[in-house]
């Protein structure tokens, strides 16, 4: 388990993959709440994702409390056919 706490917006894929050992299994999104970092974050986490991984995003509501991360979320799924949502539950939203 590799344990990063970083912004996505300074963070290559490359340097997270060298700093993780390769691909990720579990990449979980709970940083930054407004839509650019949360989409980065997203972007991120599928560029490093091994196949047949999962993206947990935390804070996933559709309510006023986190917008930037729904939307953020939305965008996300418009842009990458091959993400699919597989399961939600106690904020979190799997793909």
């Amino acid at each position: 388990v590799v344990l990063l706490e970083h912004s996505s917006l300074d963070l290559a894929p490359a340097a997270l993959r060298a700093a993780a050992g390769g691909e990720v299994a579990v990449f979980s999104v709970d940083g930054c709440h407004t839509f650019a970092c949360a989409r980065s974050d997203l972007e991120l986490a599928w560029a490093v994702l091994a196949p047949r991984g999962v993206v947990v995003v935390d804070d996933y509501v559709a309510s006023d409390e986190w917008p930037g991360v729904s939307f953020a979320v939305g965008a996300f799924l418009a842009a990458h056919a091959d993400a699919v949502p597989v399961a939600y539950g106690a904020r979190r939203l799997y793909l």
